[in-house]
């Protein structure tokens, strides 16, 4: 403390009254708070012994001031801002200065002040932290006394690198629709230091986007771009936004829009054919695909008109277009639908229906036969076309060579018709020579000769024709032609057997 002496002598002497007076200033000096010491001495001119009065005031003790209020803590890079209020009081003396204490974590800041020499003012930075860590701090206040006040409320901060604009966004994805296509991305690894607040998304004709004006600036990682025209390809790039600034552009990402995809139409001409244990099944593409490419086929079975079954015969779809059923029942009846799917994985309607009966393999083989002995069976001739056309040539014995042609159908085969027609052109020939002959014995006549008819096909050389006899293989009937000249006849007639 600093004692203050008051250099104030009291001597009343003799004066009447003086005393009283002392004793009033001592009064008054002890109410305003000073100490009040009498020194021994006497009083001249007082009545009794002289005495002296000395009066000593001492100023009252100092305290130790309030702590600062108020402390807040704003970070920076690698940096904390400090600000506080003045205390609410000063303990008795001026405050001249304040003291800062740093900590890493709640409570325990170090012993020592941060700042080296009192701060006068309220508010401070502390620099040279690490960006990331969480620091913690506290201030108090020192005044005239060189008295310290206890420490204030605790205030924390973590200092962060400057903001920058975000990255780019990743994983962009377009999705075509009808007159629209449908984009979604992945925030971008780094926000810059900064909440991204927005994203906004660029479209273009070409892969190069580039665009004033964003198309638009959706707050999520996804949007729907509208008002497209169907058949044109778009491409588009998306950036993100932060309270620094826009950031650069994703990689871009394409689609073309299309009228809305549906189901394909059904398959046509399905035909079914029964087998073994089997059914081979065959038919041909929808005429519309429903705006996809075909993928496959499914097929379905059932064992009555309409009753197919709502699970399909293969497991997977099948590509092309014919399918072989196997393991069924031979002599059940099985009745089949297909109906196709598209890359949108749209199943269209069922097809028309076709059946089949399998049957043993045994039984298809004589049901083949059958029908191939009925194709080539040869009729049987009548006799009047035999006898008409051989002129009796069933009787009799013939003489001469004898040639044989094999038939493989119910007609006689060409090859057969032109050698028998060389033959006759031969015997036709032989003829002739003969009848110039005896012409020329006879002498001329007093008539033409009458020409031949217009159905000759063959007169026989001299010496009498060998019969030609003509087989067929399989089940047909063996027929055989004779040649013989007729009595008194120079020309003889040929007839096709079969007509």
């Amino acid at each position: 403390m600093k004692p203050i002496r008051l250099a104030r002598r009291c001597r009343p002497g003799a004066v009447p009254g003086r005393l009283s007076t002392l004793a009033v200033t001592c009064l008054a000096a002890a109410l305003a708070g000073w100490p009040v010491v009498l020194a021994g001495g006497s009083l001249p001119g007082a009545s009794g012994p002289g005495a002296s009065v000395v009066l000593t005031a001492v100023r009252a003790r100092v305290l130790n001031p309030g702590p600062p209020t108020g402390l807040t803590a704003s970070a920076g890079s690698a940096q904390v801002s400090l600000s506080w209020n003045a205390p609410a009081s000063d303990g008795g003396a001026a405050i001249i200065g304040y003291d800062v204490y740093l900590g890493t974590s709640s409570h325990g800041e170090s012993a020592s002040p941060v700042n080296s020499t009192l701060i006068t003012g309220r508010s401070f930075t502390v620099t040279g932290l690490a960006n990331g860590t969480t620091y913690y701090f506290t201030a108090d206040a020192v005044n005239d006394a060189n008295l310290h006040s206890a420490v204030s409320a605790e205030a924390s901060a973590t200092p962060v690198a400057p903001a920058t604009a975000p990255g780019a966004p990743a994983g962009l994805t377009a999705t075509a629709g009808d007159a629209q296509v449908s984009l979604s991305w992945n925030a971008p690894a780094s926000d810059g230091g900064a909440q991204i607040t927005s994203y906004n998304v660029y479209e273009g004709t070409s892969q190069n986007v580039k665009g004033a004006n964003p198309v638009a600036s959706p707050k999520g990682t996804s949007v729907t771009v509208k008002n497209l025209t169907d058949g044109t390809t778009y491409y588009f790039k998306v950036t993100a936004v932060n309270k620094v600034g826009e950031g650069p552009a994703s990689s871009a990402a394409s689609a073309t829009p299309a009228s809305a995809v549906t189901g394909p139409g059904a398959p046509a001409g399905l035909a079914a054919t029964p087998g073994d244990g089997r059914v081979v099944l065959s038919w041909t593409a929808p005429a519309s695909d429903g705006g996809a490419r075909i993928s496959g086929y499914l097929i379905y079975r059932g064992t009555g008109p309409g009753g197919e079954s709502g699970v399909p015969v293969n497991g997977t779809p099948v590509q092309a277009t014919s399918y072989t059923v196997t393991g069924l029942t031979d002599g059940t009846t099985y009745y089949f639908k297909v109906a196709a799917v598209n890359q949108a994985k749209l199943q269209g309607n069922d097809s028309g229906e076709a059946s089949a009966t399998p049957v043993p393999a045994s039984a298809s083989a004589s049901a083949s036969a059958s029908a191939s002995a009925s194709d080539s069976a040869s009729p049987t001739p009548q006799a009047g076309a035999t006898s008409a056309g051989l002129g009796g040539a069933t009787g009799g014995t013939p003489t001469g060579p004898t040639g044989k042609a094999v038939l493989t159908s119910r007609q006689v085969p060409r090859p057969v018709v032109v050698s028998l027609a060389a033959v006759a052109l031969g015997a036709a020939a032989g003829a002739l020579t003969l009848a110039g002959r005896r012409l020329r014995k006879r002498g001329p006549k007093p008539h033409p000769p009458l020409a031949p008819p217009s159905d000759v096909r063959a007169v026989p050389d001299q010496g009498r024709p060998g019969p030609v006899t003509i087989h067929e293989i399989g089940m047909d009937e063996t027929y055989t032609v004779r040649l013989e000249p007729l009595p008194a006849a120079i020309i003889t007639t040929i007839e096709e057997i079969l007509s």
